[in-house]
């Protein structure tokens, strides 16, 4: 029997769906995508997000060899997108604002839970912050 999608992906190995994301041509990015559309969380997840990080990581010249370990972690941070934060629901890793003399470029809002969180506005400014926090703070993908 055949591992499924999200077994190969979650196991390391480097799966035919996400192959044809990453090779040759440059996807038509959905930064705008809402999920939970598919009965698939996880490859919707991996769909959509795969070519966004890769980007983020592009744009900010780093490695993209640790791309599907950030696509897994974003994923099971976010319930696979399912429960995001912010008034436009981009927030996917319930990123709370560190306060406006920290991060004045981003906006804010109150969930239902009372924290503020960054309102990101797009996948891509998520990614791109998601991106920049790991690796300015934890040094994530300087290994």
């Amino acid at each position: 029997m055949l591992p499924s999608a999200a077994t190969s992906f979650l196991s390391g190995s480097v799966n035919p769906f996400i192959n044809k994301l990453l090779e040759g041509k440059k996807p038509s990015l959905d930064y705008s995508h809402k999920f939970g559309s598919t009965g698939n969380k996880f490859e919707e997840f991996a769909s959509v997000m795969t070519p966004i990080f890769k980007e983020a990581l592009e744009e900010n010249g780093l490695p993209t060899t640790n791309l599907n370990n950030l696509v897994r972690q974003a994923a099971l941070e976010s319930n696979y997108g399912l429960d995001p934060r912010g008034e436009r629901g981009f927030n996917l890793s319930g990123i709370k604002h560190p306060g406006d003399s920290i991060a004045p470029k981003y906006k804010k809002s109150r969930y239902k839970d009372g924290f503020d969180y960054i309102d990101f506005d797009d996948l891509k400014s998520y990614a791109n912050y998601k991106v920049k926090v790991l690796n300015d703070r934890y040094k994530s993908f300087r290994c």
